[in-house]
């Protein structure tokens, strides 16, 4: 049950606040998404995770920390198009975060985790030089 409560609460506040033009209220979501993924202890979405579900809800690895981020920035991004009139990359946006919040919701994909998984930790091995 918490592994969906993370993923139906974005997919439920990016419904309303995009639908609703509460651009500036998607803008302070977003960027409480992107500080809990940089700084995991300051992650709000995950304590209310733990309170629906009576868990302690922590999103500790990278893959998962990323995709939140991701998602979080893509709100962000969302948040200023509409702020600055750009209605229609606004609405991009917030439908390509409800997209993968549906996905994960539904059939538990992760696609900022795959994203990370393939791209994101490839690049950073072999900018280590631990690539084999």
């Amino acid at each position: 049950m918490a592994a969906r409560i993370q993923p139906l609460t974005v997919l439920t506040v990016t419904a309303v606040l995009s639908l609703a033009g509460l651009w500036w209220l998607l803008g302070v979501f977003g960027a409480m998404m992107l500080v809990g993924a940089i700084r995991p202890e300051a992650n709000l979405l995950d304590r209310w995770v733990s309170v629906l579900s009576g868990t302690e809800q922590r999103t500790t690895l990278h893959p998962k920390r990323f995709a939140v981020g991701m998602g979080g920035a893509m709100l962000l991004g969302a948040a200023l198009a509409g702020i600055a009139g750009a209605g229609v990359l606004a609405l991009v946006l917030a439908a390509l975060t409800f997209a993968a919040a549906a996905l994960q919701a539904s059939v538990q994909f992760c696609i900022g985790c795959w994203i990370y998984n393939t791209a994101v930790l490839p690049w950073m091995q072999k900018a280590r030089g631990q690539a084999g």
